[in-house]
């Protein structure tokens, strides 16, 4: 951007003075031949009789002698006055003209110079202001170019989601028509996995029953055969000395299938007994302690030594040994003259595991603290122990809190147990409304039922 110097600041000022000095002149000139025209017309006045000086008039006398004076004295010096007098307005006329001519020069060269400076600083600002334009309008452009770029890549990449979005709809279509085509050739139907649950449990149940009808009916037909039951006798002794056989699967059999003679069972809990206090065989020694929970009989050997068992807590088998004496409590297990004082045994022996600090003890691989609490909640929720377990509800509420959800998945289901009998179970009540809250189903139904289980009884 171009601008004008600043000397042509001087050239308005120059132009004034040599505006001033051109009027100057002129006035001069003008005033010369004014003067000189009032003196010829002077002349031409005083040639003829009268004398006129602007407005005085003197008459000249007829009879005035060559030589003598043309006008009075006084009339001399009123035309001097009047010449003197008109002589001092001319210079005061001229010298006023002369200032106001320079006046009006300076005046114009001032405002020369005044528009000269406002339109230099009009135009710097200008200047300045079309850079400032310019350089909005470079940014402005770079903006949009930008803009534009970004909209571009926008547009590309949604594209692509649509494009992927059409290939997973398509690959989604084609796996609901796969899946619809299974369905339709196995002839599967969608259900209700609770409902199927409870339909599952009660057919299991029928089964049940159906096999004890069974086995109740082949136990009269062999009494009714082996009326001296010395057949079953022969039986028996012939699968306790298959406990001690080399082959697994031989005295695994034998080991599942001696509890189910109850005629024998003293002898067949001494031979498990026997069998466990020398046998370092875990596989064996666990199906022989599930194998003493089913055997019952009047000395409760059985029980005596699973609670002396449960003590040894590094023990392989200590959750099974824990299922055991729950499973202990179950109806026709145990003689009904012995049950109370048994049960009592157990739960005052599973309550004082509970209250040991069990975080700090050393237990077997994958064996923790937590399983130790959840085994026990799950025995004492074994049916039986509601008759006698209402001392167990102050822990079972602190088990509520347990970090491991089978803990409080077991301890609520105990608390359902015990609470048929026990009116202290209502207790637990708020702590299980707190479980109805938990991040797992499993344990928000628990609660749910067991809540329902103790309002039943209160």
């Amino acid at each position: 951007m171009n601008y004008r110097p600043k000397i042509l600041f001087i050239f308005p000022l120059l132009f004034g003075l040599i505006l001033y000095e051109t009027v100057g002149m002129a006035q001069t000139q003008n005033a010369t031949a004014t003067a000189q025209s009032k003196s010829t017309t002077l002349a031409g006045k005083t040639s003829s009789n009268n004398i006129h000086i602007d407005d005085i008039a003197i008459k000249i006398s007829p009879d005035a002698q060559s030589g003598n004076s043309v006008i009075s004295e006084d009339d001399y010096k009123r035309l001097v006055s009047k010449l003197s007098d008109d002589v001092e307005k001319e210079a005061s006329s001229w010298v006023t003209r002369q200032i106001l001519f320079g006046l009006i020069t300076v005046l114009i060269a001032a405002i020369a110079g005044i528009w000269a400076l406002i339109s230099r600083t009009v135009e710097v600002g200008i200047a300045k202001h079309v850079d400032k334009l310019d350089k909005k309008r470079d940014e402005a452009s770079d903006a949009t170019t930008k803009v534009k770029h970004e909209i571009e890549l926008a547009q590309e990449t949604l594209k692509e989601y649509r494009k992927k979005e059409n290939e997973i709809n398509t690959q989604l279509d084609n796996f609901k028509d796969k899946i619809n085509a299974e369905v339709k050739n196995t002839d599967l139907i969608k259900v209700d996995f609770t409902s199927f649950a409870r339909n599952y449990e009660s057919k299991l149940k029928d089964e049940i029953s159906r096999l004890e009808k069974k086995i109740k009916a082949l136990k009269q037909i062999v009494n009714k055969v082996d009326n001296g039951r010395q057949a079953e006798s022969q039986v028996i002794n012939e699968l306790i000395l298959s406990l001690n056989s080399e082959n697994d699967e031989v005295k695994f059999t034998a080991t599942e299938l001696l509890p189910q003679f109850d005629s024998e069972s003293e002898r067949i809990v001494d031979a498990f007994i026997a069998i466990l206090k020398n046998s370092p065989d875990k596989t064996f020694e666990l199906l022989l302690l599930i194998g003493l929970s089913e055997l019952k009989g009047e000395s409760n050997k059985n029980l005596a030594y699973l609670i002396e068992a449960v003590d040894d807590l590094s023990n392989t088998n200590i959750l099974t040994i824990i299922g055991s004496l729950g499973n202990l409590g179950e109806v026709g297990k145990l003689s009904e003259i012995k049950k109370t004082k048994a049960l009592e045994s157990i739960v005052d022996k599973l309550l004082s595991i509970l209250n040991n600090d069990l975080d700090h003890k050393e237990f077997a691989n994958e064996i923790t603290a937590s399983r130790i609490r959840g085994a026990i909640a799950l025995a004492l929720s074994c049916s039986g122990f509601e008759m006698v377990a209402e001392k167990a509800v102050p822990l079972l509420i602190k088990l509520l809190i347990d970090e491991d959800q089978e803990v409080r998945i077991n301890a609520a289901i105990a608390l359902g147990v015990i609470g048929k009998k026990a009116k202290k179970a209502k207790d637990a009540i708020p702590a299980l409304r707190k479980l109805e809250n938990d991040e797992y189903a499993e344990v928000r139904g628990a609660a749910s039922e067991s809540i329902e289980k103790i309002q039943q009884t209160a």
